[in-house]
């Protein structure tokens, strides 16, 4: 140890009753990723974040080994951050040096965007004694509150001071917080424009995520097509027995109404969304539009068990539903309606932890 600095021996005695060792295997693993950054010149703070990442996944382990972790969907950013998600949470853990007063700075790539996180986790790496520790964290609306934007740097800078710096917190947070419970931006610039349905049209986000545009209605039912009738009989079905659970608004659906499906997966669960939009005309003489929401299984088959349906403006929750064992519908519903300048956005949660946020509907036909 002795080309090792007072630094790190300090380090190491403040690390003494939380230390996260890195294993062989965490280093090895960390070079190899950090390899495969282009710019070689943050391939050294990727090395760290690497490092970062599988310790805090060590810890995670050691401490609640039944909470679920996974690196999909988590994007590529290991240069500024390494990214998790932890029980439907999204996570970024940002390897630091030993902290003092100074100011963590996160960019603001990273928050106020759609590539923002619930959770920024700060963690001390001290590669030369090959060990870590969970430092500090903030939940993204707290960050946001502090306004510490740094135009120069283009990122927010926040002192220790405005951290939650015990550890336990965070594991509590992810045990027994829900995900919606901190709010993360809507990305507006990317919705599917529904309105376009009403004009037998698609953009290119819809087809981009494989949307299907099923035939217009006609005298009540949905009309025959080549290769679609499966999936319009099936939503005419299904339009049918929202009726009769006494849904409001569906025996008020406009006559040039249109819907569609989209087939997507979360984990090794194969869902089916049926989407229904009109037009209308609020009391007050607004023009506004309609959107049901269907979402079930390709095979027909009931969702699982705690699945989780949540509808949201631009500021709040809408609505929410829970598929139950009490429930004899093996689908999930909601109907929202809005303006012409609001947007609707759909969160689907899983009782494993997964989730998604699907991209917002909009209406601009």
């Amino acid at each position: 140890m002795s080309n090792l600095t007072m630094d790190s021996l300090l380090d190491f005695e403040a690390f003494s009753l939380d230390t996260i060792p890195l294993l062989d295997s965490h280093i090895d693993r960390a070079i190899q990723l950090s390899g495969e950054i282009e710019e070689p010149a943050q391939q050294w703070q990727g090395y760290l974040n690497g490092l970062a990442m599988f310790a805090f996944e060590q810890w995670l382990l050691d401490r609640a080994p039944d909470i679920s972790v996974s690196r999909e969907q988590c994007g590529d950013c290991l240069d500024i951050a390494a990214q998790l998600r932890v029980q439907g949470f999204k996570l970024y853990l940002m390897a630091t040096g030993s902290l003092g007063d100074d100011a963590i700075a996160i960019p603001q790539d990273l928050v106020g965007t759609e590539r923002a996180a619930h959770l920024y986790v700060a963690i001390e790496v001290v590669e030369e004694l090959e060990i870590a520790r969970i430092r500090a964290f903030i939940r993204h609306d707290r960050l946001v509150e502090q306004e510490t934007k740094d135009a120069a740097t283009q990122s927010y800078q926040l002192s220790l001071n405005e951290w939650d710096t015990d550890a336990d917190n965070l594991l509590l947070y992810l045990r027994c917080l829900d995900p919606i419970a901190i709010p993360l931006p809507v990305p507006r610039q990317r919705s599917v424009n529904v309105g376009l349905w009403l004009r037998d049209r698609v953009d290119d986000v819809a087809q981009e995520l494989s949307w299907v545009l099923l035939p217009a209605f006609g005298g009540g039912n949905l009309a025959a097509a080549t290769g679609m009738r499966s999936s319009v009989d099936e939503l005419d079905r299904l339009l049918g027995e929202i009726q009769r659970r006494g849904m409001r608004g569906i025996c008020e659906m406009s006559v040039n109404a249109r819907g569609g499906f989209r087939d997507f997966s979360i984990g090794d669960v194969q869902l089916r969304l049926y989407a229904v939009t009109w037009d209308a005309i609020a009391p007050d003489n607004v023009p506004e539009w309609q959107l049901l929401l269907v979402l079930g299984t390709p095979s027909g088959e009931k969702l699982p068990d705690g699945t989780r349906l949540t509808v949201r403006d631009d500021t709040q929750i809408l609505l929410e539903q829970t598929m139950d064992l009490t429930q004899n519908a093996p689908y999930l519903y909601s109907r929202v309606a809005g303006t012409w300048d609001e947007t609707f956005t759909l969160s689907i949660y899983l009782n494993n932890g997964e989730s998604v946020t699907l991209p917002p509907f909009s209406f601009r036909p």
